[in-house]
Order: C-alpha cells, then structure tokens, then sequence
C-alpha cells in the first residue's frame, strides 16, 4: 500500500458518489397549467360589465379567484343601479309622453283651426246679377210697438211672514176657517196683523170650500135650519155668499 504525499487518496479508501446536481432557478413566468381562463380577465369582467351587464354579472360569478362576498357586493350594486335607471327612465319615459300629448293636441287643435278658417275663407265668390231700377215704394210709417212695462218683482219673504204662511196651513190642514177667523187666530199665536194677514192670503184658500166644510161640521154635532145655519157661519167671518155656498152644499 503506498501512501500519496500531496493529499491524494490512498488506493484502499472507497470511492465518494459525486454531489447531486443544483436545483434550476426560479423562473418569474408562470406555470402553463396555473394560468387563468379568459373570462377570469378582470379586464374582461368590467367591459362586459359596462357593456352587457348580464353577460358581466355572469362573468363574475364563474370566476372562481372572487369570495362570494366580493360577487355579492358586485351583484347587489348592478341590481340598485339598474333599478334607478328604471326609475329615471319611467319619469322621463312620462314627461316625454305627457310633452307629446300635449304637442298632438296643440298640432290638431291648430289644423282643426286652419280648416275652419279655410271653410270660412275659401268659399267661392258669386257675380252678382244685374239689378233692375224700380221705383221706390213708399211704405206708411209703422206705429210704435207699445211698450210692456216689466213685470214687478215679488217681494222677499221676511222670516214671520215665512213663519205665518206654515202656521195658517198647519191650521186648515187639522180644521175649516174663514178668512178673518184664520187671522184673528194667527194673531192670537202672536203674529202681527200684517203678518197673519200675509200668512193667510199666501195659501190661496178656497174660501167656498172652508164654508162647506165648517158648515158640515156643525151639523155633524148639531141640527140647524138653513138660515140658522147660514147666520152660524157668518158668525164665524164668512161673508154672505160664501156662507149660502156652504150651507147649500149640505143640502138644506
């Protein structure tokens, strides 16, 4: 066994595997496999958006680097602003309309008025045939047509004219009364002379009829001659001739 002197192996010392080789460096590019699909593009995502916002909101719930989170928020303010772009269009879409309306109505309401002034205007002119000279006729002068004097105003009735008017007719409705004996009760009810006197005349009364009627009132309670009878409704205010009226009626 010899020995090397410069710091050689000897001959009986086994062999050393040589080092494995280094590993590459690494490289900045990245991985074919690990590379993202187009539609992963953010760029992509937000013209799609901006573009076709359905086709983008598709876009960004395939891909798969967002949180769910993320794709929400997105959702959530594609949907709020497509909501008010609704609104602003319906309120526009309204005035637009009620403009348009109005513009037709004005447009119509102006031919409606150029076709009247133009059947107004456009009526074709007659010549006019040759008048013969005639002698003029004299006419005797019309008499002034009378003058009608306007017919006078009935006057307002006050509050116990009013007032007498439905106490006399509340009267004759329950009993029979002469003209004087109607007032004289209305103004034992408290009204003036002139106002039993206006609530009287106001009802048209058929002074024959209250005779007829008060005259078979009393012979309903008693018996009477003709001319007692007569003498019991004069009594009672009715004049001479209302009070045979009456009394003929009962047949006496």
């Amino acid at each position: 066994m010899t020995d090397q002197s410069n710091g050689g192996t000897s001959e009986n010392e086994p062999l050393r595997p040589p080092p494995p080789p280094a590993p590459p460096a690494p490289s900045d590019q990245p991985a074919t496999g690990s590379s993202s699909t187009w539609y992963e593009n953010v760029g992509i995502i937000v013209v799609a958006l901006l573009c076709c916002w359905p086709l983008g909101l598709v876009l960004v719930w395939l891909n798969k680097k967002w949180d769910n989170k993320t794709k929400w928020l997105i959702t959530g303010l594609l949907i709020g602003f497509a909501v008010i772009v609704g609104i602003i269009g319906a309120i526009s879409g309204g005035t637009s309309s009620n403009s348009i309306d109005s513009s037709k109505a004005s447009s119509s309401a102006s031919v409606t008025t150029a076709r009247v002034t133009t059947t107004f205007t456009a009526a074709p002119t007659t010549t006019a045939a040759p008048t013969t000279t005639q002698p003029p006729v004299t006419k005797p002068p019309s008499a002034p047509a009378p003058s009608v004097a306007p017919a006078p105003q009935a006057p307002s009735e006050s509050t116990s004219q009013k007032n007498a008017r439905k106490t006399a007719a509340d009267y004759l409705r329950s009993s029979s009364f002469s003209r004087s004996g109607l007032i004289e009760q209305l103004k034992y009810e408290g009204f003036s002379d002139a106002d039993a006197t206006y609530g009287t005349d106001a009802n048209n009364v058929d002074w024959n009829d209250q005779a007829a009627k008060t005259a078979a009132a009393y012979l309903r309670s008693s018996s009477f001659s003709r001319s007692g009878l007569i003498e019991q409704l004069k009594y009672e205010g009715f004049s001479q001739s209302q009070a045979e009226y009456g009394v003929s009626t009962t047949g006496l």
